[in-house]
């Protein structure tokens, strides 16, 4: 796993997706995350990954939502050797200037 300890802050759309594959059999599911730049970073509080929607200060954010995420990123390896990221999330915000997506 590759980690660093110092927090960034991710803009871009909320997202519901299939998570990574980290068990032999594969245990399908859906997590929670941002996509940003391209890129999907999966959401995770404890080192869990948001499996329900993410509630922070009094707001919980819809599908397609704009959203502005600070925490650490990381980078890990499922079991099918791709690599995945996850956030883990200090603070979710509304984000200014974005508009949601239906």
């Amino acid at each position: 796993m590759i980690k660093d300890q110092t927090p960034i802050t991710l803009t871009g759309r909320y997202v519901f997706l299939p998570n990574p594959c980290t068990t032999e059999p594969c245990i399908p599911g859906m997590v929670y995350a941002i996509e940003s730049g391209g890129q999907c970073f999966f959401i995770t509080q404890g080192g869990c990954w948001s499996w329900q929607a993410h509630t922070c200060n009094g707001w919980t954010p819809s599908v397609g939502d704009a959203i502005s995420v600070t925490g650490v990123v990381s980078q890990q390896i499922d079991v099918r050797r791709n690599p995945y990221y996850n956030i883990e999330v200090e603070s979710l915000i509304p984000a200014a200037g974005l508009e949601p997506v239906d």
